[in-house]
């Protein structure tokens, strides 16, 4: 992915975190998909700054930032149902301990 495919909502904070764009780290988009349960999760875009998982959620008009240093996460779940997938980080992000169901 390059920094002209990231959808703008996303590009300030992804600046903020990695700070140029001559070579950005690997970066990832996932859509919001219908779960087919009346649950629809949100657009994110994870990427690794350094030793740090990052994610930008979108959150209507805003974006939503989590960060967990690799060293601070105490789980990391991954699942998948038929067509419906999921992963769960349960660890300390910047601001404290968090579950992020994604």
């Amino acid at each position: 992915m390059t920094f002209e495919e990231i959808p703008d909502i996303y590009k300030q904070a992804y600046l903020e975190l990695v700070g140029h764009t001559d070579s950005i780290p690997y970066t990832v988009l996932a859509p919001a998909q219908s779960a087919g349960r009346g649950y629809k999760p949100a657009e994110r875009l994870l990427f690794e700054v350094g030793d740090c998982l990052y994610i930008l959620e979108r959150a209507g008009a805003q974006v939503v930032t989590s960060g967990y240093a690799y060293r601070d996460i105490a789980l990391l779940e991954r699942g998948k149902i038929l067509l419906y997938s999921w992963f769960s980080i349960l660890g300390r992000t910047c601001a404290g301990p968090e579950k992020l169901s994604r």
